[in-house]
């Protein structure tokens, strides 16, 4: 993360510029200086742009896996007929089924009542259940369920926050984007103040 005012952008395509706005980059053990180096053209000051893919990092949502991933792909392909899913999609899908499954466990789809039951089908402890039909099984059952759901664990704090992981990319010297760090949901609410 760049403090403010800082920010960094890049464009490594073909014989395309390079550009970081002075600022500090935290980084681990310290912070580093990204100088302003300028708008150049890789044949004219390859050095140049060789030492901004080394500065550069983005930050995006961690990919989700998992049981409850997989599902939602299956649902997803067999609604759109594609694999390519819309951005965040996978947050919206769970927060549908968590609201869903809230409202099994209360009895009710009143929302001043059903919300009360969020926390209790979402957060350990719990049987672990990735579908809304195997968690309804569950809960029909008597169990006490713990949603782990396309995007990963569900686990809201005292807040009703929940949150996911993050990965740190950069750029090779040859232009190619490679993870260099991964922020755990762990991480990311220790660090929500």
């Amino acid at each position: 993360m760049l403090r403010p005012p800082a920010r960094a952008v890049a464009q490594p395509h073909g014989d395309s510029a390079c550009i970081v706005q002075v600022g500090e980059i935290p980084l681990r053990g310290g912070t580093a200086d990204a100088r302003l180096l300028g708008y150049f053209r890789r044949r004219q000051i390859p050095s140049r742009c060789h030492q901004a893919s080394s500065l550069l990092l983005t930050v995006s949502g961690a990919s989700p896996g998992g049981p409850a991933y997989q599902h939602y792909l299956d649902d997803y392909q067999a609604v759109w007929h594609t694999k390519q899913i819309l951005s965040s999609s996978y947050n919206m899908y769970d927060s549908v089924i968590i609201s869903a499954l809230a409202m099994t466990a209360a009895k009710s789809t009143d929302p001043k009542v059903w919300v009360n039951d969020i926390t209790k089908v979402s957060n350990s402890p719990g049987t672990m259940c990735y579908t809304y039909a195997s968690c309804v099984a569950l809960l029909k059952a008597g169990t006490k369920i713990n949603y782990s759901g396309a995007t990963g664990p569900e686990d809201f704090n005292s807040y009703h926050n929940t949150f996911s992981g993050f990965a740190v990319s950069g750029f090779t010297p040859a232009d190619q984007l490679t993870q260099r760090a991964y922020v755990s949901p762990a991480q990311v609410q220790a660090n929500a103040g």
